[in-house]
This record gives C-alpha cells, sequence and structure tokens, in this order.
C-alpha cells in the first residue's frame, strides 16, 4: 500500500533524498533524527547535487 507522505512524485527530479526512519539500523548505531541529518549533511556530494539541480532546471550553474 502506499501512503499520503510517500507517494512519489514523478513530475519532479530529486536533486539530494535522504530517508529517515526509526529502524532498528539506527536505533542500534544511536543516529537518530538531527544527529542523523547532520552526519548526512556532512558527506552529501553538493557539487553532483549542483549539477542535478542545474540540468533538471535549465539554468546556469549557481
Amino acid at each position: 500500500s502506499v501512503t499520503s507522505n510517500r507517494d512519489p512524485i514523478l513530475s519532479l527530479a530529486p536533486i539530494i533524498g535522504v530517508l529517515l526512519g526509526s529502524s532498528s539500523v539506527y536505533l542500534a548505531a544511536g543516529v537518530l533524527g538531527v544527529q542523523c541529518l547532520n552526519t548526512v549533511w556532512n558527506v552529501i556530494a553538493f557539487e553532483d547535487a549542483e549539477a542535478r539541480f542545474v540540468e533538471a532546471s535549465g539554468t546556469s550553474k549557481l
């Protein structure tokens, strides 16, 4: 089944995606919510994200 907050947005191009959940993996690692986002923020390849944004939007580099 599909829930309202998990429906795919097929008309848009993803630039950065972060999936957060309360699975046992996060609980076992001791990484939750804000801590997880802080960690992810430090490893995102922003140059790749910018390239995807530019390609999807048809704009020039920021």
